[in-house]
């Protein structure tokens, strides 16, 4: 706790602001996260004007539903921020309406999987078979959103569809260049995936999480 109060402090000096509009705790364990003196803290920087709201970026680990069913039980927290996307949907699925249910909002990040839903990559022609790799293959079946929504690419489903979840606030998504930056302003006009396609998505998410452990199993 008294390093984060240092922390924050040094942040305000550097920022020549009164006041952090949103103070993250990133990547937190379920550990720290039942530590009462760390919440104390917390609700004092507030209290002194310091931190406007209080959030909790879960870290990409195993742990992260643990820690963020610990994090939406505080009082001071307002916001979670966890990596989500249309290849990975938990533990954001478990979390979104819990933290409806509390009124704390959700901050996705990493909606592009780190790059992989970009863009689609050519279509593989029958005769070579099935893509070699996992992540072709992943992309592959998830080639019926472009073609259900032509109106729009991947990398602007990728970011409707996050914002579709239930209590999401807001997305971060990449914008690694000029082109990223005109494909993310036409997010805002294309609509997300129609439900019939959610349903996919999830439907594959589950067979493909379901292969992961039944491969390790065997």
């Amino acid at each position: 706790p008294d390093y984060l109060r240092s922390a924050c402090e040094r942040s305000l000096r550097r920022l020549r602001r009164d006041y952090v509009d949103l103070y993250l705790l990133h990547h937190p364990t379920p550990e720290t996260l039942v530590d009462d003196d760390l919440w104390e803290l917390m609700e004092t920087l507030v209290r002194e004007g310091k931190v406007r709201y209080v959030g909790v970026a879960l870290g990409p680990g195993p742990d992260a539903l643990q820690a963020g069913l610990i994090a939406l039980d505080k009082a001071p927290v307002a916001a979670l921020q966890l990596s989500y996307n249309m290849l990975h949907l938990s533990p954001g699925r478990e979390l979104f309406p819990a933290a409806a249910g509390r009124d704390v909002g959700v901050v996705v990040r990493d909606p592009h999987a780190g790059g992989l839903l970009d863009a689609l990559p050519p279509p593989t022609p029958a005769t070579e078979g099935p893509p070699a790799s996992s992540d072709a293959r992943r992309l592959e079946e998830r080639r019926f959103l472009v073609e259900h929504h032509p109106e729009a690419d991947l990398y602007q489903l990728s970011v409707t569809f996050c914002l579709a979840q239930q209590g999401v606030a807001s997305v971060l998504p990449e914008l690694r260049d000029l082109e990223r930056v005109q494909q993310a302003v036409g997010a805002a006009h294309a609509t997300a995936p129609s439900a019939e396609c959610q349903d996919r998505l999830s439907e594959l998410y589950d067979a493909e999480v379901a292969g992961e452990y039944g491969d390790r199993s065997g």
